[in-house]
């Protein structure tokens, strides 16, 4: 088809293509026409002249293209063109056309395919291409070679998968056959008949893979005719194997050909070229003795030093297996001897199974020496088993983890004090209590408490007292407690933490009846150290700042009743605003709070002279949020009416 039928075909649609390539191909054959001086209705090239007249490698590109570059993709879509209107050998060449053909087809560059032509013998059109040929151009090759043959004989292959190839004419009639996978080895090598019968009666797929591979490599490495092969020939060629990758043979580990080996040699039975002759007669020992049904499994013991010792089974004496015994027992070696023993045994039990020529003529007589009976349990404790019983008891109700969690650190400790569950007493427990650790006395309290829960120990009293509850506070200090945690309005969760703290505190300072909360001020708690672990005493040490910080406030008479008003009102301490604003400094009256004093003082907080080097902008937040939260008070009835509360504040900023 010429082109410029081809550029007519594109015009009125005629011709399948994308519309970017439409539009390319024929500003590339107008291109065409001005090259050759003609109208485009006038271009009369056809296949495949365009591609002889305008070769890929011509020199002379001034005039009409922008380099190389732009020639080849304007000679591209032209051949493009012709190949999809009318496909055939555009190229000039019927290996190129294929490959362009089959781009166009499959949308991908098969670059596998450009490695065919290589391998075969010159002058070898695609048409040419059988199974003589490709078997021919296969056998020279070796490694990597043989799999890049393989990949492009594929690709050639799956050619005939598309309809534009197929219409060019270039492929065979026939599709070449695949070749052998690398290991299908039985296809590779013909048997010889006696080989093929034995192979016939292998059932496991395994084993006859190892069988072709062996026989393969064997006959790779010319120890096998492939002819006229018998078992034996085979027995003796897997003595020496070469190695897989020096005949071409696809390579495997080292272990693995060792246990393809074996499994032959499992497989066809009959004389084991690679043993010794005294090898030779133990290994046929140990596989009668199988077919008869006995252990074999210790008689390596005796066999492998027997065999290093040219010994045949019949020639194994109780004089020589002594020694071999005394020789692991000076290694230090403890299960080898009895394993000697043991093969001893086993190679006894066999006279009157096996031909009495292949055993020693006297039975060997050595035999394992067996562990004494073990001694009777030692009795039981009785405490331990009455507290066994109590367990058991408890156990037909409850969990021990769920009900009893601690109940373990009351028997333990009645173990070691030999106490039965019925002996223990009020005055036990205290007596344990008294010289219990501190950091366990929580386990004993709870513990306790577990006890009481069971039957017949309700009488028991719980060990907690005032000491234990919070460190023994002082009367006179505990009222001035209770007086100022009331003014606080603190919840009585936080009393108790307060409370604690103070007594802890109170106890180990020695604290007398008269001390008082100045006392407690007066104490530095940064470098205080706290008669417990490091989380308690940091817990303690924020109670008491919490009330050194309550106290220290600049309370007047005025603020004093705002705040018990606040406080009667039921708000909690922590919504509270009073305490927050008092530590601003706000003067000794509430009626004194002003916009005008809270812009100042947000000024001077966020200077960066006083508060060098960049002010402090966040406290001045956390100031002008308190003021907000004490603006927000005369929103209360009782506050309102109290006539304490300045005018309305508003927004600092």
């Amino acid at each position: 088809m010429q082109i410029s039928e081809i550029y007519a075909q594109l015009t009125g649609n005629a011709l399948s293509v994308r519309d970017e390539t439409r539009f390319t191909t024929m500003v590339a054959i107008e291109l065409l026409a001005k090259k050759e001086g003609v109208p485009v209705e006038a271009l009369n090239l056809a296949a495949p002249d365009f591609a002889k007249t305008y070769p890929p490698d011509k020199d002379d590109l001034r005039g009409h293209w922008n380099g190389a570059t732009h020639y080849k993709a304007w000679r591209r879509a032209i051949l493009d063109a012709q190949m999809l209107a009318d496909p055939c050998n555009t190229d000039g060449d019927p290996w190129t056309s294929l490959r362009r053909a089959a781009r166009l087809c499959f949308n991908r560059t098969m670059a596998s395919l450009h490695d065919l032509p290589r391998f075969l013998p010159s002058k070898t059109e695609p048409w040419h291409v059988d199974d003589e040929i490709i078997r021919n151009a296969y056998a020279p090759l070796r490694g990597a070679k043989r799999i890049r043959f393989r990949g492009a004989l594929n690709a050639f292959r799956q050619l005939y998968d598309g309809d534009l190839v197929e219409r060019t004419g270039l492929l065979p009639e026939l599709m070449p056959a695949a070749l052998p996978n690398l290991r299908d080895h039985r296809r590779f090598i013909t048997m010889a008949p006696e080989i093929a019968s034995a192979r016939s009666m292998i059932k496991c797929k395994k084993s006859l893979n190892a069988f072709d591979y062996v026989h393969r490599l064997a006959a790779a490495g010319g120890l096998l005719d492939s002819v006229s092969d018998t078992l034996d020939d085979m027995r003796k060629a897997v003595v020496n194997l070469p190695d897989p990758s020096d005949v071409g043979i696809p390579p495997v580990k080292t272990k693995t050909l060792r246990v393809y080996i074996n499994d032959v040699m499992h497989c066809i039975g009959g004389r084991d070229y690679r043993l010794t002759e005294v090898q030779q007669a133990w290994s046929d020992l140990r596989k009668m003795a199988r077919s008869a049904g006995f252990q074999t499994n210790a008689l390596f013991n005796i066999s492998m030093p027997g065999s290093a010792a040219g010994l045949m089974p019949s020639e194994i004496s109780a004089d020589w297996v002594q020694t071999v015994i005394e020789y692991h027992k000076s290694r230090g070696s403890r299960s080898t001897p009895t394993q000697c023993r043991l093969g001893c045994e086993q190679l006894d039990a066999l006279r009157g199974v096996l031909p009495a020529e292949l055993l020693p003529t006297v039975p060997i007589g050595i035999r394992r020496s067996f562990p004494a009976a073990k001694l009777p349990p030692r009795p039981k404790d009785p405490v331990v088993v009455a507290w066994d019983e109590l367990y058991i008891k408890i156990t037909k109700t409850a969990l021990i983890t769920d009900e009893y969690e601690h109940l373990w650190v009351i028997r333990r400790e009645a173990i070691k004090k030999q106490t039965s569950p019925e002996d223990i007493t009020q005055k036990w427990l205290e007596e344990l209590r008294d010289s219990c650790p501190y950091d366990c006395l929580s386990h004993v309290y709870k513990g306790v408490h577990d006890l009481r829960k069971i039957s017949g120990f309700e009488h028991l009293q719980p060990l907690w007292h005032r000491r234990q509850r919070h460190g023994g506070l002082p009367e006179n200090l505990e009222r001035e407690l209770e007086t100022v945690v009331a003014t606080m309005g603190a919840a009585p969760t936080t009393y108790r933490s307060l409370k604690l703290a103070t007594g802890v505190l109170a106890e180990h300072l020695g604290f007398d009846e008269n001390a008082s909360l100045e006392d407690v001020r007066a104490v530095d708690i940064a470098s205080f150290e706290w008669p417990c672990s490091a989380a308690k005493g940091k817990t303690y040490s924020k109670s008491i700042m919490q009330i050194k910080n309550y106290l220290t406030l600049p309370w007047t008479s005025e603020w004093r009743v705002l705040q018990e008003i606040v406080v009667g009102t039921g708000m909690t301490m922590k919504a509270n605003p009073i305490p927050k604003l008092l530590a601003w400094s706000p003067g000794p009256s509430p009626r004194l709070v002003s916009l005008e004093w809270a812009q100042q003082l947000d000024r001077d907080l966020r200077s960066k002279i006083a508060n060098p080097p960049h002010g402090r902008a966040d406290l001045a937040k956390t100031m002008a949020k308190h003021v907000a939260e004490f603006d927000g008070l005369r929103e209360i009835p009782e506050v309102d009416v109290s006539g304490l509360m300045p005018p309305p504040i508003g927004l600092i900023r």
